[in-house]
């Protein structure tokens, strides 16, 4: 019921939001915002019931013992809520960004409980600045530090080899396909989700594989000019062989290698 009613809020603030400004829709922080949600809602317990021959032995003799399972329950359901956010919304990931990280899972243990902490410490001090700014001026470095620790963290593992994929967008069939098996999953019955379960899950990786392994050969000659506020990066992709840049851009004011090219080769997989 608890489910149901927090689905229904997810829902309602997505159409009042709509009601707003309509365009939202076609924004990608609104987009990966709502359907991350709604994964963290709809999947988390569906891996549980998968997990749930894994779960840590609730008896204990010792504090010691308490403190171990405590952690060990609340590691796995910091791991399953970021497993379920990142089955839901990877697809859309690359889709926009080009990019596929499969540490994210991981990653999220530390960085969510880093926000939380981030968030709550910005909180109290908008609220310790309101009556007494002097104080608040003291402690401001308690939330820059905060901040700068959340970014540092994401930062290191952002640059940890072999975790970061730069793939071209795949088809809309692809995706498409995805979210329905994904949908399927989510709405067999539960006298059916033990015939399903392997089936399912085993079907939902293997089309993951295939969207990280995607790669689509090009058959033709390609030339494209990136516009830019100096001269324009142009960009040659033969038919087989390396692709060519003439020009990445200036490094100051607008960084546009960084900005402008470094995107689009990410989505034509373009790694290095």
């Amino acid at each position: 019921e608890r489910e149901r009613r927090s689905i229904n809020a997810l829902f309602m603030a997505f159409f009042l939001l709509l009601l707003i400004d309509s365009r939202s829709l076609f924004l990608p922080g609104f987009q990966l915002s709502f359907l991350s949600v709604l994964s963290i809602l709809v999947l988390t317990p569906k891996l549980e019931m998968l997990g749930a021959g894994s779960q840590f032995p609730k008896q204990h003799h010792t504090t010691h013992h308490a403190l171990v399972y405590r952690f060990g329950r609340w590691l796995m359901q910091g791991l399953l809520v970021s497993l379920a956010a990142f089955v839901g919304s990877f697809p859309l990931v690359i889709w926009h960004f080009h990019l596929f990280v499969p540490l994210s899972i991981v990653a999220n243990v530390i960085a969510v409980p880093m926000a939380d902490v981030a968030l709550a410490i910005g909180l109290a001090f908008v609220i310790i600045a309101l009556f007494c700014p002097p104080a608040a001026s003291a402690i401001s470095w308690l939330p820059r530090m905060t901040l700068e620790s959340l970014v540092g963290v994401v930062s290191w593992c952002a640059k940890i080899p072999g975790m970061t994929f730069f793939l071209r967008r795949p088809p809309l069939l692809l995706v498409m396909s995805y979210y329905l098996l994904l949908i399927s999953w989510v709405c067999v019955p539960k006298k059916y989700q033990q015939r399903w379960v392997l089936g399912s899950v085993g079907g939902l990786w293997i089309l993951a594989l295939i969207v990280v392994m995607y790669i689509a050969p090009e058959k033709h000659f390609r030339l494209t000019c990136l516009h830019t506020q100096a001269i324009p990066i142009v960009v040659i992709e033969p038919p087989q062989g390396l692709p060519l840049v003439v020009n990445c851009g200036p490094a100051y004011p607008h960084n546009d290698s960084y900005w402008i090219l470094k995107p689009y080769l990410a989505s034509r997989g373009v790694r290095r």
